[in-house]
């Protein structure tokens, strides 16, 4: 599915017109230029979603930061977010830019992929919620209302779906104070 589909699915929903591309001078066409690929990021940051998790050793910069840190390194072009760095080493964020103190960085990040690659219960959450904001900006509270509620319970849902496409983390054996008091 492009984002061309989710986005008349959205507009289907609050009764408006489809449209065939981003550059059309309709009203609903600017709604969902203005409003797509925003909403997309935002859901996108909000979990971590297992389908765009990736990892990356990244780039050195030849510009080393001005003072805290020894390297810069360019995040890739498709990261929204950092969620961590290989053994837990310190850094910071800075525009598109991670510094540390390591001479390699390798990452685990959120990514932004193609619509292709969103699993049916991401597209749901997210149709839901472009919905929500189309309702908005066409001034029907009533079903601004309703499809924001529907848009929540489908975001749980699909992170609850997410979170299932992985193996649950084991726990040590003896790491718990009750088991080693014995």
């Amino acid at each position: 599915m492009d984002f061309i589909n989710i986005c008349n699915n959205s507009l289907l929903m609050v009764g408006a017109n489809t449209i065939g591309s981003f550059a059309e001078q309709s009203r609903e066409s600017m709604l969902a230029n203005a409003y797509y690929g925003l909403t997309r990021d935002t859901m996108l940051q909000q979990y971590v979603w297992r389908f765009s998790v990736k990892q990356a050793e990244l780039s050195r910069l030849v510009e080393a930061p001005l003072y805290d840190y020894s390297y810069a390194y360019q995040l890739p072009a498709d990261a929204l977010r950092v969620n961590a760095y290989k053994d837990n080493e310190e850094f910071k964020i800075f525009g598109k830019k991670l510094y540390t103190n390591k001479d390699v960085a390798q990452i685990t990040y959120q990514a932004r992929p193609n619509e292709s690659e969103f699993p049916s219960y991401f597209i749901n959450a997210l149709q839901l919620e472009l919905a929500a904001t189309f309702a908005m900006a066409f001034e029907n509270e009533v079903k601004y209302r309703l499809l924001e509620e529907k848009s929540r319970f489908e975001f749980i849902k699909a992170k609850s779906i997410d979170s299932q496409t992985q193996t649950n983390a084991t726990l040590p054996e003896n790491n718990f104070w009750i088991t080693v008091v014995r």
